[in-house]
């Protein structure tokens, strides 16, 4: 097949979804926060869709409408013991702290190569805050209790400012 293309004008507006890790941040963020966070544009890559479903299980309440991402929160407050991370590893390393935040023991996992990534970090940080944590050899699944909720949270700030 042969196609000629001709100069010409293009015009219109462009949406461009955010990058996967932004969207998964701006989840945790919204899951963290005390009311209603609207995220316009979402992603819907299966990272991003990993991330809603673990703020679901943490406890946000999602919706759609006219394409925006409705995200209504309490803050931390799991409703399930388990979350899965899909295949990110995003996912696992941001989210294992905050359900590190709540005292119910939740099982974290995923699939595919992720349960095959080395994330051992977390067998040597979670002790020394108090946080229990089982784990397959340093690799999911994990099975995380948290019991010292202020440690976590300067853990956390600390880490960010020195990334």
């Amino acid at each position: 097949m042969k196609v000629t293309i001709h100069p010409s004008q293009l015009a219109g507006t462009i949406n461009v979804p955010a990058s996967k890790s932004s969207m998964q941040r701006a989840c945790a963020a919204a899951l963290l926060s005390n009311g209603q966070t609207r995220i316009i544009n979402p992603g819907h890559s299966n990272d991003d869709k990993a991330a809603i479903e673990i703020i679901k299980a943490l406890g946000a309440v999602t919706k759609m409408v006219n394409g925006e991402l409705i995200i209504e929160s309490r803050g931390l407050n799991p409703i399930s013991n388990e979350i899965n991370a899909g295949e990110s590893g995003l996912c696992v390393r941001m989210f294992s702290p905050l359900v590190a935040l709540s005292d119910k023991a939740t099982t974290i996992n995923g699939i595919g190569s992720l349960v095959t990534r080395p994330m051992d970090f977390f067998n040597h940080v979670f002790p020394k805050l108090g946080v229990e944590i089982k784990s397959n050899g340093g690799k999911l699944p994990f099975i995380i209790q948290g019991h010292c909720r202020q440690q976590i949270l300067k853990w956390m700030v600390h880490s960010v400012h020195n990334s």
